[in-house]
């Protein structure tokens, strides 16, 4: 019976990196002390893209870099103290801890294009359970107005003229 639940298990840490249970090492998780987001970054001519990336506090984003054109092409993050020189068809890598929330551009000076990475400031550590007060108050239905909410709602609805 165990054998038969250890296939979906392991497959389940597989399919939900999200967890902070990425790798499977020896057969068991690996877990990590931050979450870790991965993204993909192509250049072109005409810009990053994507040029906005999301992200929380307290996360660590891994890039891969690559480029389209055979301009020089590079991956600057001053923040952070980054920067990376990328080839058309190579794949150049690296990763930045973001340990509080803000806006942090990246950019190239030769082409002359630029992105952010938005790091969204957290109200609790990930890592913090919610106690069950807490648990009570986000989910309570006395938290918010409904009525009120669906009059504001109906209120700037858009109706055609006659």
């Amino acid at each position: 019976m165990l054998l038969g639940l250890l296939p979906v298990s392991i497959s389940g840490l597989l399919i939900f990196p999200a967890l902070g249970l990425d790798y499977v090492q020896h057969g068991r998780p690996v877990q990590y002390d931050f979450p870790i987001r991965e993204y993909s970054v192509i250049i072109t001519k005409e810009g990053y893209y994507p040029k906005s990336i999301l992200a929380f506090e307290g996360e660590r984003i891994r890039f891969f870099i690559t480029s389209t054109t055979e301009l020089p092409s590079c991956f600057s993050m001053p923040d952070k103290n980054i920067f990376l020189a990328v080839q058309k068809g190579k794949v150049a890598e690296t990763e930045v801890y973001f340990s509080a929330g803000g806006e942090f551009e990246f950019f190239c000076p030769t082409g002359k294009i630029k992105g952010r990475v938005s790091v969204i400031k957290r109200e609790r550590k990930y890592n913090q359970p919610v106690s069950k007060s807490e648990n009570k108050n986000i989910h309570s239905k006395n938290s918010y107005n409904s009525d009120a909410g669906s009059r504001a709602l109906a209120a700037s609805a858009w109706m055609p003229k006659d």
